[in-house]
Formats: structure tokens, sequence, C-alpha cells
């Protein structure tokens, strides 16, 4: 019988916290609540030392929110034994949540334990359009059980079900040029038709794939295409979001143009915090530029 996610939280097995409900979609979203968002913009602002307590009051108020748990995962690596029991009894006791079962597979993977592919293709049984699973096993198809083929099939898969996550986007230049070359088409081709300013995230990582991907005569090209991306990006001209506010002032300042990114920045002083469950700079595409790979975590270059 598969966890009612309505019913007691498998979380509570990880920490003596409250029993909450669990949202009722079919898997996590793509990114965080706004409530959890805004959490995670205060999180990565502050040490690790720091943050410890108030993740902890986090998971209790959230004790199913995956990206919480993600980053609790990380911040108790060193102490695996434990961690892993931890959320081996949450996968046991309810084997049929894609949640509960990717949680632990990530675990595993980041310990390199070969249990992961079992324990994340299981999740994928269960819910197959289940992003995070995807992106979990991307990563163990390029390292520890290397599969070009595989990698790229989960890696697409994720990027599929998630086209705003700017986790999962950060990876797109790690799908076959070809690949790269169809989404930057379709995300400038719905740019073209609506000039959203939501296709940001989107339009981002063209940017960084393009710059990583082709060689460097090429570069110039690339910097006209942004520039032509940049003129179609309407509407109001306060940006609300902060991680779109600051992949346009990068977009300006790679294409030489002063004057929009002094007055786009002097319009926009009271940006939302950004509902990406991790933080952004201009170094995800400035990095791409120089030929390394763009960061995803982070508070400078």
């Amino acid at each position: 019988m598969r966890f009612d996610r309505r019913g007691s939280s498998w979380i509570g097995l990880l920490c003596a916290c409250p029993t909450l409900a669990l949202a009722g979609s079919p898997h996590p979203a793509c990114e965080p609540s706004e409530e959890v968002a805004a959490f995670l913009s205060r999180f990565y602002e502050g040490g690790a030392d720091e943050m410890r307590p108030p993740l902890l009051e986090e998971l209790a108020s959230h004790p199913n929110d995956v990206h919480l748990n993600r980053r609790y995962q990380d911040m108790h690596q060193g102490d695996d034994k434990p961690l892993v029991e931890r959320y081996r009894a949450a996968a046991a006791a309810h084997p049929d949540d894609p949640v509960a079962l990717y949680l632990y597979g990530r675990l595993l993977s980041n310990l390199d334990n070969p249990e992961a592919e079992k324990t994340l293709l299981a999740a994928l049984e269960i819910d197959p359009n289940y992003p995070w699973a995807h992106f979990a096993l991307a990563r163990m198809y390029e390292k520890t059980l290397p599969d070009a083929a595989k990698a790229q099939a989960h890696l697409a898969a994720s990027i599929e079900q998630c086209p705003n996550s700017p986790i999962i986007l950060d990876r797109l230049a790690d799908l076959p040029k070809p690949e790269i070359a169809r989404r930057a088409a379709a995300v400038r081709a719905q740019l073209a038709e609506t000039g959203d300013p939501a296709l940001v995230p989107q339009v981002q990582a063209v940017w960084a794939a393009e710059f990583k991907t082709l060689p460097p005569v090429e570069h110039g090209a690339v910097r006209e295409r942004m520039r032509g991306d940049l003129q179609l990006l309407r509407g109001p001209s306060v940006v609300e979001n902060r991680r779109a506010l600051q992949a346009l002032l990068a977009g300006y300042k790679l294409v030489g143009d002063d004057a929009a990114r002094k007055r786009l920045r002097s319009t926009n002083r009271s940006a939302s915090p950004s509902r990406s469950s991790f933080p952004t700079s201009s170094c995800r595409i400035s990095r791409a530029v120089r030929g390394a790979r763009p960061i995803s975590v982070g508070r400078s270059c």
C-alpha cells in the first residue's frame, strides 16, 4: 500500500520533530515553496554552524520538504552511519514513497554505495517523472557507474520535468551539443513569442551552456544572441525575483550594455529573495565564459 502523503510523516523518523502532512502532489515541486525559499536564502548567507539549529527548526515545520532534506544531508556528511540509518529507516517504513526512496538513494549515491542505483530506480518505478531521482541517477552514471547514454537520458528527463530549476539547469551544458541547440532554439522561440521574464532561468542556462560548449571563436556570436534575448525580455521594469535580476545584470555586463545594467540596478533596489533553492550570482555565466564549469552553489566566484 502506497504511503498516504496526507497521513503521518516518514521524516519523523529522522528527527524529534512534529508530524506534519506532506503536500498532495505526486512529487515535491521543482522549486521550494516561498516560505522554504526565504529560509534557504538566509541559510546560504550564514555559516554552517550558525545555520544548523535553524535548519532543524525549519525541518520541524516542513519535515517532508525535499530541498530542506537535501541541505540536511549535505550538512551532516561525515556523520555517515547514523545519517544513512535514519534515511534507510524512512525508506523502509514507506517503500512506496518516491520522496523517501530518493532521499535515501541520494545519500547512498553521495557515499558511492552500490545500493544507490537500485534505490533511485525504485523511486522511478513508483513515479517515472520524479525529477530528483533522474537528476541523482544522471550524476551517478557520470561518476560512480560511468554510462554516458544513461547519464544524458536521466539529465534530459530531469530538465524536462523541471525546466526552471536552477540546480538542474546548471547541468544543461552536459547534454550533447545538438540537444543543447534544440533546447536553446525552443527557449528562444518562446521568448520571441512572449517576452516573458519568467523565462530568465532558461535563457540564462542557455547562455552558460553555449559559452561552455562552444569554442572561444564563437563567443562573439553568443554575445550577439544574448543581446537579442535581452531585447526580447519585456514586462515590468522591476524584476521581483532576485535570481532573475542577477541573471539580467550579468547578461548586460557580458554584452557591454552598461547603461541598461545601471538602469536595471537603479530601479530594482528591493528585489525579493529568489525562489531558487540555492543562491546565484553573475559567476554562473562568467565562469562559463572563462571555460570553467558554471558554479551551482556559492556566494562568490
